[in-house]
């Protein structure tokens, strides 16, 4: 009798636990999609000027944001205005960057191995990244499969490695280039990380944008995107948190490689290079596709390159000029592409 006693017991334990249980929270909840109202969005925008390089002229930054207007009307079919903040060294905006964030975010970056040794870890976080869903292998083998012989062909595995392995040599290429002052492009700071830039929300910034001079250009073990790889990690744009945005997010977006001549960077491999590319319009491609994370949070569709929003958009010859409609298909719908807090690291910089 004892027995069933302690049996009816230990079951009647086990359900009051797991009625009364107090779930954990996420650890890494999405940002909520912005209320954008009836009138016009006002996006605050400052410059932040890397003296070592070439940046766009007053004139010509004034261009883009007035084509980045008719842009976003055209393809999402809102009504946006900027408000101009004044312009920041970076390294002095890197200094609204929190130690905890900065700390975060070093600790984030992939550091290239050994040319000699295979880059296992960055490997590691791809293959994870195929797995389960975070990145299309479809979308990885029509990126990559120029630089990767065979890579319809290979498992998820010795794909993940063959992609580390041209990340890291693009990356290389980018350490070896020097810029107009014959000085290094990627010199002894982190600037060039994208992580650091990614954290950046989680200082106060007075702004919803910023447009850099700043070459962006590194490995991260947080996130895998295939025009990434193809590039040597160059970054010509990115969408994070911020906690003091209304929009819950910031938007950066790098001039460095339209804008400054490093001669031929063919041996990134093939069709690297944008075609003829205008300056200010290329420019404001990207300030619109970063436009359309950071106000509905949407994907990045697949297979459709001339789409703003797909990832390989800067890759097509001709700039894309019909739009892949709001709704039209999964990666399309807002709140597709949501985005995340890192939940620890902000209560760690708001205490």
């Amino acid at each position: 009798m004892r027995k069933i006693v302690a049996g009816l017991i230990g079951v009647v334990f086990i359900v009051t636990i797991g009625v009364f249980a107090i779930p954990e929270p996420d650890p890494f909840p999405a940002v909520p999609l912005p209320e954008l109202g009836d009138g016009p969005i006002t996006l605050r925008v400052v410059r932040a000027i890397n003296p070592r390089f070439d940046a766009l002229t007053e004139a010509e930054f004034e261009e883009v944001l007035r084509q980045t207007v008719d842009l976003v009307q055209f393809h999402f079919g809102l009504e946006v205005q900027f408000e101009r903040g004044e312009d920041y060294d970076v390294s002095e905006l890197m200094k609204l960057n929190p130690p905890a964030a900065r700390e975060d975010a070093i600790g984030l970056t992939y550091e290239l191995p050994d040319p000699s040794r295979a880059p296992m870890r960055l490997a590691g976080m791809i293959a994870r990244a195929l797995e389960n869903g975070q990145s299309s292998i479809a979308e990885a083998v029509e990126v990559l499969g120029p630089l990767i012989p065979g890579a319809a062909e290979m498992d998820v595995d010795d794909l993940a490695l063959a992609i580390a392995e041209v990340w890291a040599n693009g990356l290389r290429r980018w350490q070896g280039l020097r810029a107009q002052d014959r000085r290094p492009v990627i010199d002894f700071g982190i600037n060039h990380q994208k992580a650091i830039w990614d954290v950046l929300g989680y200082g106060d910034l007075p702004f919803e944008i910023v447009m850099t001079n700043q070459l962006i250009a590194s490995a991260e073990l947080y996130g895998f995107y295939p025009g990434l790889a193809k590039l040597g990690g160059l970054s010509l744009g990115s969408t994070a948190f911020s906690r003091s945005s209304s929009l819950g997010t910031f938007g950066m977006v790098s001039t460095f490689f339209l804008v400054n001549d490093l001669g031929n960077l063919s041996n990134l491999g093939p069709n690297q290079i944008i075609h003829d590319p205008s300056v200010i319009r290329e420019n404001a491609l990207t300030l619109t596709h970063e436009i359309g994370h950071m106000l509905m949070h949407l994907g990045h569709p697949e297979g459709k390159p001339g789409c703003i929003m797909s990832a390989a958009y800067l890759d097509v010859q001709s700039a894309p000029e019909v739009p892949c409609p709001v709704n039209s298909e999964p990666a399309m719908i807002p709140g597709a592409g949501p985005f995340t807090i890192d939940r620890k690291l902000l209560e760690s910089v708001t205490k």
